[in-house]
């Protein structure tokens, strides 16, 4: 069942982001199956707030590929790039309907 990994980046030095951080994440998702599904830096609220910055779907094949991803060498130095360029808001999600009763 996939995963997908939904994000909201504020992002504080975009020069940075967009020339070291972004080029580097198609070949660390690639090992995990990950694929981007949407990026945006100006998503729409329909309801409530959005976290300020860019919204971003990633999917994986499921919760276990997006894990390994996430604590992988590969991504390692790129989110320590992140952590120091911007603040994210970051959610896991399985596939499927997952509620408690």
């Amino acid at each position: 069942m996939p995963a997908y990994l939904v994000a909201f980046v504020e992002i504080h030095d975009r020069k940075r982001f967009a020339n070291d951080y972004v080029p580097g994440i198609p070949a660390s998702l690639e090992p995990y199956g990950g694929r981007i599904l949407a990026a945006c830096d100006e998503p729409k609220a329909l309801e409530g707030a959005v976290p300020p910055g860019r919204a971003v779907i990633l999917e994986f094949p499921d919760p276990e590929s997006a894990r390994k991803w996430y604590e992988s060498d590969a991504y390692a130095p790129l989110l320590a790039l992140r952590l120091s360029i911007s603040t994210a808001w970051l959610a896991a999600v399985p596939g499927g309907i997952h509620v408690k009763d």
